[in-house]
């Protein structure tokens, strides 16, 4: 539906794409797999931005779309708490440094580029892995798309996917999008537990106006 000039809402039935298949296959909600159909899911070549759930916006993030990713299947921000590399969290064999040493990225926000993306088979990959009893990876699909797609994921300025525990009010420039990651987020809590949680609280109210 139509809530501003330049604003407009599709919605995707994602029950078509029958995820409870792999719900005993994982320890996570099998609805966290529907973001790698959305190659499927969306026609046409144009950039498709990815931004998880738990993210509030507070800058414009048109800029991405002006990016020039080459033959890369998508954008992210690298990881910079926890995992820094692909070998940190990746029970598959890695055979050269480069690999074992490749960027590991967050995968809160990404820019998809479904032309690359799906002559690579990256939803076919993934899955293929996700749903092997033997592996076990800690961040699940975030890990195993890190795994397929290594060596084509553009790093872009981690502005763009900000983790909420290195946020304070008093930094010069404001991320464009702070990712609340772990398992409490500000809508648990009664009132703010920090400044990214106080972000988010302004950012809610005013968008409740």
């Amino acid at each position: 539906r139509r809530l501003h000039p330049r604003l407009s809402i599709q919605c995707h039935d994602v029950q078509q794409l029958r995820l409870d298949r792999f719900s005993g296959s994982h320890s996570y909600p099998a609805i966290a797999l529907a973001r790698l159909f959305i190659p499927s899911l969306i026609p046409g070549s144009e950039p498709i931005i990815y931004v998880d759930v738990d993210t509030v916006c507070l800058a414009d993030i048109s800029p991405l779309l002006t990016l020039d990713l080459g033959n890369n299947v998508m954008a992210a921000c690298q990881e910079v708490v926890g995992q820094k590399v692909l070998e940190d969290d990746c029970p598959l064999p890695l055979h050269s440094d480069a690999d074992r040493q490749a960027i590991y990225f967050n995968t809160g926000l990404t820019m998809i580029q479904p032309d690359p993306w799906r002559e690579a088979g990256i939803t076919e990959a993934a899955l293929a892995l996700l749903t092997r009893d033997d592996l076990h990876f800690r961040y699940a699909d975030q890990t195993v798309i890190n795994y397929v797609a290594r060596h084509r994921i553009t790093p872009i300025d981690t502005g763009y996917n900000c983790l909420h525990s290195l946020f304070s009010v008093g930094q010069a420039q404001w991320p464009a999008i702070l990712h609340f990651y772990g398992g409490t987020k500000p809508w648990h809590c009664s009132q703010p537990l920090s400044d990214a949680w106080a972000a988010w609280w302004l950012a809610s109210r005013r968008l409740a106006k």
